[in-house]
């Protein structure tokens, strides 16, 4: 269960900004007052007000799900798809550098560090938002009222937003803008870097699948490297049976190869052959003699 016990005193808050540039990362703090740090902890409470508001119960996060714009999504915090994210959270001695806020265009998004109860027994917080909105005010023309006529303001003004994206906490990550999310921990870097590695723990949860023709094909296609991480981590992969699996298959019109006991997809099949696994290719038979086909790219599952 994601929850932040609002009862817990918070010792510490240090608020940071991300910087890119290019492909790369770079995080940075800077010091802020204490009616700011008042704002950032109303920011966290509303985050988990607006989560739990969700319509649905909390659901993990799936990366070959398709998400409307908010929704209330659940991670492990050790999950291989926090990519950048676990990387910010367990970083030591962050440079404080005031002065790189003004690097507007490499400002990508912000953070802050809470930090709860007593020296005994601390637990870290980690808040996230993407920066559009807060960068947004600061490249505008502002005027101000002052002294019976409109000035110029020169100095930048930033717009600090009512929510984060993303909330760590030592043991589950609160997701709330799921395409925030993805960009943050840039889960397409990930998921293509270690789809070898997914496809391995899939041949060892599935041994009568042939794998090492799918190893190429999902480094080169992003949808089947989403799907490959999807299927890894489902608890039940080590029990999907060969037998129902391939009569899916038969039923769905995916071809298989089969070749020394082992199957995998026909060449132009591996989409269609990984969306069964993953239980995203059907049939449905509402008319006689009739055997529609569909593929759901959201789906999940109901009681």
């Amino acid at each position: 269960m994601t929850k932040i016990d609002p009862h817990t005193p918070i010792r510490s808050i240090e608020f940071g900004i991300i910087l890119k540039e290019g492909r790369e990362f770079s995080y940075y703090l800077i010091p802020t007052d204490s009616t700011l740090k008042a704002e950032f902890q109303e920011m966290l409470e509303e985050t988990q007000l607006q989560w739990q508001k969700c319509e649905e119960m909390a659901r993990e996060y799936d990366p070959a799900e398709i998400y409307p714009s908010r929704a209330r999504l659940e991670l492990p915090s050790d999950s291989f798809l926090l990519g950048n994210l676990s990387e910010l959270y367990n970083a030591e001695n962050i440079p404080i550098e005031a002065s790189r806020i003004q690097e507007l265009p490499k400002l990508f998004a912000y953070f802050c560090i809470f930090r709860f109860g007593d020296v005994q027994n601390r637990e870290k917080v980690l808040a996230i938002r993407k920066a559009a909105q807060f960068k947004g005010l600061a490249k505008q023309r502002l005027v101000q009222w002052f002294d019976d006529s409109l000035h110029y303001v020169e100095d930048k003004f930033f717009k600090l937003d009512k929510e984060f994206d993303v909330v760590v906490t030592p043991t589950r990550v609160m997701i709330l803008k799921p395409k925030s999310f993805e960009s943050i921990a840039r889960l397409d870097d990930v998921i293509l870097e270690t789809a070898g590695e997914n496809l391995a723990r899939m041949s060892a949860c599935v041994p009568y699948i042939e794998v090492s023709g799918l190893t190429e094909y999902a480094k080169a296609h992003k949808r089947a490297a989403r799907l490959i991480a999807s299927i890894v981590t489902r608890g039940d992969l080590v029990n999907t049976s060969e037998r129902l699996f391939k009569e899916q298959c038969a039923r769905c019109g995916v071809p298989l190869v089969c070749n020394n006991g082992k199957v995998y997809p026909a060449e132009k099949a591996e989409l269609a052959f990984l969306n069964v696994l993953d239980r995203r290719r059907y049939t449905v038979s509402l008319i006689e003699d009739t055997h529609e086909k569909y593929e759901a790219t959201s789906r999940h599952g109901v009681v």
